[in-house]
């Protein structure tokens, strides 16, 4: 074929990377970072290849959340977790998980992120990474870079 006569494709070059963290006062978890699954991971004709309930409960809870509130002063007779009404975080597994180590999660009201702590700390992630990015060389290429930069 004829280059002349094939269009070009256009890639945006946009990527995206998923985070979790847990805060507290005068305390918090390292970034960590939701590895998109593969298509051979699906679940179901549903799965957009998002973290799933069992991935929030073992990755997630079990792997950071229990260990982070554990090390945590008093908090364990004293504590709650604030998570919004996202389907991981309602599911019978992480309601499960939860239960088994015990860990207090606090009704939230819906619509409301503005009330929720960390949404002020992904904020000034985003701006910050904004602000990282205004010049070209400083651009992320690749998830890698965005995650690297992330965690710095």
């Amino acid at each position: 074929m004829d280059p002349y006569y094939l269009a070009t494709t256009f890639h945006s070059g946009h990527f995206s990377a998923t985070f979790w963290a847990a805060i507290t006062y005068g305390s918090h978890t390292p970034l960590i970072v939701i590895c998109k699954r593969t298509p051979e991971e699906c679940t179901s004709d549903q799965d957009h290849l998002r973290i799933n309930t069992a991935q929030y409960a073992y990755e997630i809870l079990k792997a950071y959340l229990v260990p982070f509130v554990h090390i945590l002063p008093g908090v364990l007779e004293d504590h709650e977790t604030i998570e919004d009404g996202l389907s991981i975080h309602t599911s019978v597994l992480a309601r499960k998980c939860r239960r088994e180590y015990g860990l207090v999660r606090s009704d939230w009201p819906l619509s409301s992120p503005d009330l929720n702590p960390i949404e002020n700390v992904w904020h000034m992630l985003k701006v910050r990474l904004r602000k990282g990015i205004a010049s070209p060389e400083k651009q992320s290429r690749n998830v890698n870079e965005l995650v690297e930069a992330a965690q710095d």
